[in-house]
């Protein structure tokens, strides 16, 4: 089965321009958790979904999320390392793997959380602190998450495009279901943009795929 037969068309969108608070009356009105955002020719920019509109309340998550964008960039890999081309790659089998800890220094590095002489362990530490430090509620770094709350208005007049995911992961009518709940899995994702050579042609959800997999082919069993 392919995500042409399970996915939903029609799909409320949209544009980068659009301030974040239309974005949120979208997603109550449709009971949807994510919004893909679009041009004129309804081309996908990116996705909205409601983690993205909650982040900003928390301090210093703007920087930290530029931080590790840039990053994620620059070390983003080629077609022929994903996993469907190089299942068996040793990155993917053995995340503790030299290759693995080198890839993540270098990331580090370009977030500016490591040095040449940062080991691998120091590393992980560094990055969790910067990510997880201002976000959790310990007793080194308390916040008054109910102060937080008054980030909301703020967070609402912002567009969009200041939030949103760029360039998303994104599926075609013909991959088949399976493949896509597999992603899925891996990235934490609840649903994904169809994209049909650049336009946005619907949405696929991990309930679309269950329904499909066990409803649509043949009904209950």
């Amino acid at each position: 089965m392919r995500i042409h037969e399970v996915m939903s068309t029609g799909v409320v969108t949209g544009t980068s321009a659009d301030h974040v608070r239309d974005i949120v009356v979208k997603m109550l009105c449709w009971h949807c958790g994510a919004i893909p955002i679009v041009n004129a020719n309804h081309e996908l920019l990116g996705v909205v979904t409601l983690r993205d509109v909650m982040l900003p309340m928390y301090p210093n998550w703007e920087p930290i999320r530029h931080d590790l964008s840039t990053a994620a960039n620059d070390l983003r890999p080629s077609a022929s390392f994903s996993a469907r081309n190089n299942p068996g790659h040793p990155l993917l089998r053995d995340c503790n793997g030299s290759r693995f800890q080198r890839i993540h220094l270098r990331f580090c590095r370009a977030c500016g959380l490591a040095s040449d002489r940062t080991s691998f362990a120091s590393s992980r530490t560094a990055i969790s602190d910067r990510l997880l430090g201002d976000y959790i509620h310990d007793a080194v770094r308390s916040r008054d998450f109910l102060e937080m709350e008054q980030n909301d208005p703020e967070v609402l007049t912002k567009k969009a495009e200041e939030i949103m995911v760029r360039n998303p992961l994104t599926v075609s009518p013909e991959t088949p279901i399976l493949e896509a709940a597999s992603y899925m899995g891996l990235k934490n994702l609840r649903r994904i943009p169809v994209v049909d050579r650049g336009t946005l042609v619907g949405m696929v959800s991990i309930g679309d795929i269950h329904r499909g997999l066990f409803f649509a082919r043949g009904g209950w069993r």
